[in-house]
This record gives C-alpha cells, structure tokens and sequence, in this order.
C-alpha cells in the first residue's frame, strides 16, 4: 500500500532535500552549553535592562516573528516552554530625533530661586550668597533635581495636543515611531530615577544626551498589551565630565477600542 503524504510533509521533505543538495545537514547539529529556556526566563528580572545580567547560550525553534521597522521580536520554544527575545537596533539610539542638547542658558540665578519657590525649597545655599559660600560648597549651587531643567526644549504651545504632547516641531522620525506604528500609540511613565555626581555652579552650561537602554517583550498589561520602553539621559559639563543621569521608564501600550 503506498504510504500517503500530506502537502505540507512532502513540502517539508523538499525544503530537506533541497538542503542536502546544497550540502547542508537539514537537522543541524547538537549545541554544546545551551540554557535551557525556562531558565533563561527565570533568571532574567526587568531592572537588568538591556545590557546587564548573566550571558547565556540559547537555542530553539522560532515560532513566531514580528517586524516592527528596526524592531523585531522572536518567540522561541524548546521542551522546556517559550521565550520572545528582541533584536533590535534602536539601543544605543537617541530618543529623540537629535543628537546631544546643549543647554540654551547657563546654570542662573533667576532660574533656580524660581524652581526652589516653586518646590518650598528653603535650602539656603540655593539663593543666598553668604550661606552658600559659608557651606561645604563654597558658592551658591543649583538643586541637583534641577538637572533636567536645564536642557529641557522651549516648548511650542501651539499643536502641542495634535503632537501627542511633544514640546517642540520635528520632522525628523523618532526612534519610538515604530512602536506608535505598530499601534503603541499611549504612553504612561512608570519610572524615573536619578543619580547626581555633582552640584552645578552659577555660569555653567551642561550637555544632556538621551539614548534607549531596553525595550522590553510585549506584556500584558491592565491598561492593555504594550512595551516598557527605558532611557538614560546624561549631563555632562563643559568639559565632558559627567554631572548626573536619569533613567525614565515608559510604558508604550494599545489604548483599548472605545466600547
């Protein structure tokens, strides 16, 4: 009785042959040290980022890939369960579509007794000249959470909302655009940390550059599936020394259809 193949095995068995032909072993070959996924999966946690934690050897059949311009997730599967991993080339890029932000106006009076209002910040050594120079610092100095402050773009106000918020008009596309494309058009900040290496000085013009740390697996979230999106902003002096650094964590999430 001759043995009946279904179309998908003898298309299998003609991707196989033709490999033979190439002279290719379709079944490959064993990998020596490989991590078992669920392993992987265990050991990984969201604060080791992108570029952190253990390096492992993995392997397993691709069962899914999505495209998402630079972009692009794999869901792998071995006999130990699933893992979606990311290869992607926005690490390392900046966020926005610039490159460093150079301070419009040096570290000023003006500026810093409005925020320390602003903020209840009675600490001296922010506004009065006498205190600061009797301190440890000698002179006056900003409020290291001023930071930011500093390089933040003038805003135009006008089409702010048609901007999805976005302070200032770009025609360059944003490393992100490629989540808002995919249908990650919301946006929630989830986190920010900051790490000050020193006070700023009155006269001073500080450097900000932003660059994506991680992009996280898509997660299933309350307010809808999405991905955490990390950053790190650094400051540095006139002389290339850094002065502090930021980490924001968004999360960019499928806003739910309206009911």
């Amino acid at each position: 009785m001759a043995e009946s193949i279904s179309t998908y095995e003898q298309e299998r068995r003609a991707k196989r042959d033709k490999l033979r032909e190439l002279g290719l072993d379709p079944y490959g070959k064993a990998t020596k040290g490989v991590t078992p996924l669920a392993q992987v999966r265990a050991w990984y946690r969201t604060e080791m980022g992108h570029d952190s934690g253990p390096l492992v050897r993995a392997a397993g059949r691709v069962m899914l890939k999505r495209d998402m311009g630079k972009l692009s997730f794999l869901t792998l599967r071995d006999e130990t369960g699933d893992l979606q991993v990311a290869l992607d080339d926005l690490i390392g890029r900046p966020v926005g579509s610039g490159g460093p932000v150079v301070a419009p106006d040096p570290v000023n009076q003006p500026m810093i007794r409005h925020w320390a209002a602003a903020f209840e910040d009675a600490n001296p050594v922010y506004v009065d000249p006498e205190a600061a120079a009797a301190s440890r610092h000698g002179q006056i100095v900003a409020p290291p959470l001023m930071l930011q402050t500093w390089t933040m773009a003038t805003p135009k106000i006008t089409g702010i909302g048609e901007r999805g918020g976005n302070p200032i008009e770009s025609d360059e596309p944003s490393a992100l655009a490629v989540l808002d494309e995919a249908g990650f058009t919301a946006t929630l900040a989830s986190n920010s940390e900051f790490e000050i290496e020193r006070y700023l000085h009155l006269g001073e013009v500080v450097t900000a550059e932003t660059l994506i740390e991680s992009i996280s697996e898509e997660k299933q979230t309350r307010l809808g599936p999405g991905h955490f999106v990390t950053w790190v902003t650094t400051w540095t002096d006139e002389a290339g020394a850094v002065v502090g650094r930021q980490l924001f964590r968004i999360l960019k999430f499928r806003p739910a259809a309206p009911s």
